[in-house]
C-alpha cells in the first residue's frame, strides 16, 4: 500500500523576509489564499487518503499545522525536537510506516514545491511503486529549460530494466551532482543527459531501510534502538533520544548518492522549487519592462525588477535588475544574480533581533 511522507520542516530562508522560523514558506499563501503545505496534501487527493498521509515538521509549528490541515491524524504527526535535514526524518518516517504496513511503500515530498498536472502526478506515481517493488530507490528528474546553478543534478545512466518500467523513458541514475557552477550548469544543458534532482523520491519501506543499514550504519543503528517505542504512548521520548544521537545529513547524499539500485523517471507533470524570489519570474507575469510587481508598488525607468509588497508601498527610480521586498518592518534589497544568498541576510537578522550584532552589520 501507497503512503506519503510531506517534509514540512524547513523555514525557507531564501524567502527571508518573508520565510521566517515562526511562519515558514510553506505556510505562506504564495499565489493564492491557500499555503504550500495545503496544496502538497490535496494534490495527493484522491489517490492517497489523509490518514495515509505523515507530516515530519518542528515542534514549533505543530499548531499552525494543525490549525491549517485539522483533518490530519495526531498519531500522523512527526515532531522533530531539532532539524537534522532529511536522512533522519525519512528513516524515522519509514520505520513509522512499516510499523502499520510491513510492506508499506512509501513516496517522500517536499512540502513547498509547485507541481502542475495532478492526474500526470499519481500516475508517474503508480509507476513508481511498481519499480519500487523491485528492489530500487525511484526518484523523479526534471528537464532542465535553464542552466540552473540552484538545484542538483541527476546523470543518466542506461535505460531500466525492470517491472513497470518496460515501454517507458526510465532510467538508471549514473550519479547525483552537487549544484554546479553557471559553466558546468551549461555544459549539462549542452549535454543532455542530466535531468534536475527534484527531491521527490519513492521506495519500498524495507528496501530502503536496507540501504539505510548498507550505506549509513550509524543512523540505521540510532532507529532500531528506537524501533519499539514508534506508535507506542513512549515515541516523543524516544523521537528526542533519536535525533540527540543522529548526525545532520541529507537522504540524497547519506542514501540515494551511494546505493547502485536508483531509477529515475523524468517528470511529466510541472514542478518548480520555489527556491528563491527569482522563482516569481516564472509564476507571475512580467509587465512590458519585464518587472514582476505583487503588492502596491510604484515604479519609473524601472527593468528587470522582482517586487513583493506585503505591508505597504515602495516607490523604485531608474533601477535595474533587483529584488525588492518588503515584509513588516523589513525591507530586503539584492542584485537578482544575489537572490540564491539572501539566507545570509536572514541569519544576520537574528543576530541582531538577538542583539547580537548591529543592525548594520555586513
Amino acid at each position: 500500500m501507497l503512503y506519503a511522507v510531506v517534509m514540512a520542516g524547513g523555514i525557507g530562508e531564501r524567502f527571508w523576509p518573508l520565510s521566517t522560523p515562526r511562519r515558514p514558506k510553506q505556510l505562506i499563501p504564495f499565489f493564492d489564499d491557500e499555503p504550500l503545505l495545503s496544496r502538497a496534501v490535496e494534490r495527493l487527493d484522491p489517490l492517497l487518503p489523509i490518514d495515509r498521509i505523515i507530516l515530519v515538521t518542528t515542534r514549533e509549528l505543530e499548531v499552525p499545522i494543525r490549525d491549517l490541515i485539522p483533518s490530519i491524524p495526531p498519531e500522523n504527526l512527526i515532531l522533530e525536537p531539532v532539524g537534522k535535514n532529511t536522512a533522519p526524518a525519512a528513516a524515522l518516517a519509514t520505520q513509522k510506516i512499516l510499523r502499520r504496513d510491513p510492506d508499506g511503500v512509501i513516496a517522500m515530498f517536499p512540502s513547498d514545491h509547485m507541481i502542475e498536472g495532478k492526474k500526470v502526478l499519481h500516475d508517474q506515481l503508480l509507476q513508481a511503486v511498481r519499480i519500487a517493488e523491485s528492489r530500487y530507490l525511484v526518484t523523479f528528474g526534471i528537464q532542465p529549460n535553464h542552466p540552473a546553478t540552484g538545484y542538483g543534478y541527476i546523470r543518466l545512466g542506461g535505460p531500466l530494466k525492470a517491472r513497470g518500467a518496460k515501454g517507458s523513458k526510465v532510467f538508471r541514475a549514473e550519479a547525483f551532482v552537487e549544484k554546479p557552477d553557471r559553466e558546468r550548469a551549461e555544459a549539462y544543458l549542452r549535454d543532455g543527459g542530466y535531468l534536475w534532482n527534484s527531491g521527490i523520491f519513492v521506495w519500498s519501506g524495507k528496501f530502503f531501510l536496507e540501504q539505510v543499514r548498507a550505506h549509513a550504519p550509524a543512523l540505521s543503528r540510532s532507529l532500531m534502538d528506537i524501533r519499539e517505542a514508534i506508535e507506542t504512548p513512549d515515541e516523543p521520548a524516544a523521537i528526542d533520544r533519536f535525533y540527540r544521537s543522529v548526525e545532520k545529513i541529507s537522504v540524497d547524499y547519506a542514501i540515494m548518492e551511494r546505493s547502485d539500485r536508483v531509477a529515475v523517471i523524468p517528470a511529466d507533470f510541472q514542478w518548480d522549487d520555489l527556491g528563491s524570489w527569482t522563482a516569481l519570474e516564472r509564476t507571475h507575469r512580467a509587465d512590458e519592462e519585464g518587472n514582476v510587481i505583487v503588492g502596491r508598488a510604484i515604479l519609473d525607468d524601472v527593468r528587470d525588477c522582482i517586487v513583493y509588497v506585503e505591508d505597504g508601498a515602495v516607490a523604485l527610480l531608474g533601477l535595474r535588475d533587483l529584488v525588492v521586498v518588503r515584509v513588516g518592518e523589513v525591507t530586503m534589497v539584492c542584485h537578482r544574480s544575489k537572490a540564491e544568498t539572501v539566507r545570509k541576510l536572514a541569519e544576520k537578522w537574528r543576530d541582531v533581533s538577538k542583539g547580537e550584532g548591529k543592525k548594520s552589520a555586513s
